[in-house]
């Protein structure tokens, strides 16, 4: 059981939250998700490296599209990207790890 409220989770959406449009076969959706496109090394070193080569959106559960699926179409600032996966919290919020550009 979450603590916060469905109202709590639109709330904080609203506040950090921006447009994402997702395409489930010919259907493309508009949603609001928080982006977070990642980041990766760039000192070039040998040393282990990347702290996280793939974006991720979090959204809510109720707002993710029907029959949405890994390898689905997203668009979020103006890139084009595919699913990679997409994690239930459990809790009312899912994960989406996004990456490849289409």
């Amino acid at each position: 059981m979450s603590v916060e409220s469905a109202a709590d989770r639109a709330a904080m959406l609203a506040d950090w939250g921006e447009a994402v449009s997702w395409t489930v076969g010919a259907v493309t959706s508009s949603i609001t998700a928080i982006y977070d496109n990642g980041t990766v090394r760039n000192d070039m070193e040998f040393a282990p490296g990347a702290l996280n080569a793939r974006g991720t959106l979090t959204l809510r559960e109720q707002d993710l599209p029907v029959g949405g699926i890994k390898g689905d179409a997203i668009t979020v600032r103006g890139a084009a990207l595919k699913v990679k996966s997409i994690e239930r919290d459990g809790m009312g919020m899912v994960l989406v790890r996004v990456g490849d550009a289409i």
